[in-house]
């Protein structure tokens, strides 16, 4: 039976701040409010997959190009196999594959990998509001480490007042990814809806 072996991401707690950490990054924020204090910020989810997107755009391009040059050569379909015509339609079989399989394990790893940057990004987003509102490290430390790891207590990222998130094309695909991850269920009867929905009403002949 095969096997289909994928990569599953976590957000794991990096270790304490110390007080010496603590003073370095509340100057940081005291000098600019939107200052990162995350040590892995350049860990995004278009950079992790940036040779895989690279895949997905050569193949998507390769199979719409040739898709399209095959249509202005062959307008109409003969009755015969021609070798001609096969081979210059092969590379939109090529390109589809590419991009079927990229999607694929972008479907497989992405997800969770985006969350894994969400929690990320939440945590150390509430880690730079809790530093610009405690008036020492003590309180820091009691706040941020100790209250908010008590029963029932919530840790919830509330944005420090002033810093801004710019919308991207980074945390667009991040926040479609995040969401994925947490709605399978629904992407599978999205697709499954269309389907049916072209199976029985557009009939559209897509492959």
């Amino acid at each position: 039976m095969a096997t289909i072996i994928y990569v599953k991401h976590h957000f794991k707690k990096p270790p304490t701040v110390t007080a010496e950490q603590y003073a370095e990054f509340k100057r940081q924020l005291a000098l600019n409010p939107n200052a990162v204090i995350d040590p892995s910020h350049k860990i995004t989810f278009t950079r992790h997959y940036k040779k895989r997107l690279l895949w997905l755009l050569s193949g998507l391009l390769m199979a719409v190009i040739t898709y399209f040059v095959f249509n202005a050569v062959y307008p109409e379909r003969p009755d015969s196999f021609m070798l001609n015509r096969f081979l210059l339609f092969s590379p939109v079989f090529i390109g589809g594959a590419i991009v079927f399989i990229t999607v694929g394990g972008l479907l497989l790893e992405g997800p969770s990998f985006a969350t894994y940057v969400m929690d990320r990004k939440r945590y150390f987003d509430r880690m730079a509001n809790t530093i610009m509102n405690s008036a020492d490290y003590p309180a820091f430390y009691n706040s941020f480490y100790i209250s908010s790891s008590k029963p029932g207590a919530k840790s919830q990222a509330i944005p420090l007042q002033g810093r801004k998130s710019p919308v991207t094309a980074d945390s667009v695909a991040t926040s479609v990814f995040h969401w994925i991850d947490q709605h399978y269920w629904k992407v599978a009867i999205v697709v499954i809806a269309l389907y049916l929905l072209n199976r029985f009403v557009f009939k559209l002949d897509l492959f």
